[in-house]
C-alpha cells in the first residue's frame, strides 16, 4: 500500500416499487454502494480490488466474501452493487465490511468502521418474509398462492366464509365450501361476468369430469340447466315460458284452484297382471296374488290403505279374443285391492291378464 486508505461512504439502497406493484420483475436484493476513496489522504485515482463481507452484532462473519477485481477509482468516487442474499433470516442486525488493496498487491485493507446496514433493506426483507408466510399450506391461518389461485385447506379440510359472523358451523360433515351471512334479508353470493356477452355458470362435476352446469344466457336472456350425460339442455327457463328436454317426472302434484289443495295427478301404482296372477310389468311398489279358486286377483301398494273413499281403481281385462265379454269388479279387503272377473258369455267367473291404474283422491300432505 502506498499509505493508509479510509473510505467516506453511503449506503444507496434501490429498489423500484412501482415494479414490484405491477409485478414487472421482481425485487432486486441489492445495495448500490457509494462512496469516496481517499489514499495517503487524497482522492484515490487507480485500479484498486475490493473485498466485502456481512458480519453479525457480535462480530462474526455472515456469509462468503465477494470481490470485485481491477476496479477502477476516479476522483476517488465508488459505486457499485453488493448482493444481500440470504443475508437477512429474523431481523438481526448486519454489519458491512469493506476492504481494499491496489489492484496486483497481495494484502487486502480493513476500512474502519464497517458499515451497519440499516432500514432500507429490511422494508425489502419484510416484503418478502410475508409472501413467505402467505405461501404455507396450513388451513389454520395462512393461504396457499400459486401465480393467478389462491386457496385455502386439503381435501380433508372445509372452506368457511363467514362474514359479520364472530362463530359459525358447517351445515353438515359434506360441507367443503360455506358462507354464512348475518343479516335479516337477503344474503347470498353472485357469480358475475363483467362482459355482456359472457355466460355465467354454476357447474358440477365428478372424478375431473364434467357432469352437468346451470348457467344464464345472457344473450337471448335465458336459464339454462345442462346435463353432459344427455348431451344437451334439460330444461331451458326464458322470461315467457319453459321448455323441458330429457326430463321426467315421478308421482306429479297439481293443485286444486277450488280448494286450494295439492294433489297427486299421477297413479300412485300401476301395472300389467298375467291370468296366472303374475306381476309382468309396472312400477316396483306393488305385489300380487291370485286365489285360483275363486278366481280373485289381490293387490298390495307399498305404503297405501285401498279403500274407496280414498282411492280410484281402473282396470281392464286384456288378450281374452274375439266376441268374448267380461265384467270387472273390484272391492277393497283390509289395505288391499280386490279384483273379479266375470264372463258374461258363461254366466260364470273367470281368470283374465289384466292392466290396472290405482290413484289417490286425498290431498298431498307436505312436510
Amino acid at each position: 500500500m502506498k499509505s493508509m486508505m479510509s473510505l467516506l461512504c453511503v449506503c444507496v439502497f434501490t429498489l423500484g416499487l412501482n415494479e414490484v406493484a405491477d409485478g414487472a420483475e421482481p425485487i432486486r436484493e441489492t445495495i448500490s454502494y457509494q462512496g469516496v476513496l481517499n489514499d495517503g489522504g487524497a482522492p484515490a485515482n487507480g485500479m484498486y480490488d475490493i473485498q466485502i463481507q456481512y458480519f453479525d452484532e457480535l462480530g462474526n462473519p455472515f456469509v462468503t466474501t465477494t470481490t470485485f477485481l481491477d476496479y477502477e477509482v476516479v476522483d476517488g468516487l465508488l459505486s457499485f452493487p453488493i448482493d444481500y442474499t440470504n443475508v437477512f433470516t429474523t431481523g438481526e442486525r448486519r454489519f458491512l465490511q469493506i476492504r481494499v488493496r491496489p489492484a496486483g498487491t497481495s494484502v487486502f485493507s480493513d476500512l474502519s468502521p464497517r458499515q451497519e446496514i440499516t432500514a432500507s433493506p429490511y422494508s425489502v426483507y419484510a416484503i418478502k418474509a410475508g409472501e413467505a408466510a402467505v405461501a404455507q399450506t396450513s388451513l389454520d391461518n395462512e393461504w396457499s398462492r400459486n401465480i393467478n389461485q389462491l386457496s385455502a385447506g386439503d381435501t380433508n379440510e372445509a372452506f368457511l366464509l363467514n362474514p359479520d359472523l364472530t362463530s359459525g358451523f358447517l351445515i353438515n360433515g359434506f360441507t367443503n365450501l360455506q358462507l354464512n351471512f348475518d343479516q335479516s334479508s337477503f344474503g347470498g353470493m353472485y357469480i358475475n361476468s363483467v362482459n355482456t356477452g359472457g355466460f355465467p355458470f354454476y357447474g358440477f362435476a365428478s372424478d375431473s369430469i364434467i357432469r352437468g352446469f346451470i348457467n344464464y344466457d345472457t344473450i337471448n336472456g335465458r336459464m339454462q340447466f345442462v346435463n353432459n350425460d344427455s348431451a344437451g339442455i334439460d330444461l331451458e327457463i326464458t322470461g315467457v315460458g319453459t321448455e323441458a328436454r330429457n326430463l321426467s317426472s315421478k308421482d306429479k302434484i297439481v293443485k286444486d284452484f277450488g280448494s286450494n289443495s295439492l294433489y297427486h295427478s299421477g297413479p300412485v301404482a300401476y301395472g300389467t297382471v298375467s291370468s296366472l296372477g303374475f306381476k309382468t310389468a309396472g312400477t316396483p311398489n306393488f305385489s300380487v296374488s291370485f286365489d285360483g279358486v275363486d278366481d280373485i286377483y289381490t293387490i298390495s301398494i307399498d305404503g297405501e290403505s285401498f279403500n274407496f273413499n280414498d282411492y280410484t281403481a281402473l282396470v281392464t281385462p286384456i288378450g281374452l279374443g274375439t266376441g268374448s265379454q267380461v265384467t270387472v269388479g273390484t272391492a277393497s279387503s283390509g289395505d288391499d285391492l280386490i279384483i273379479r272377473f266375470f264372463n258374461v258369455t258363461s254366466s260364470t267367473t273367470s281368470s283374465s291378464p289384466f292392466q290396472f291404474a290405482v290413484f289417490r283422491g286425498l290431498p298431498v300432505e307436505l312436510e
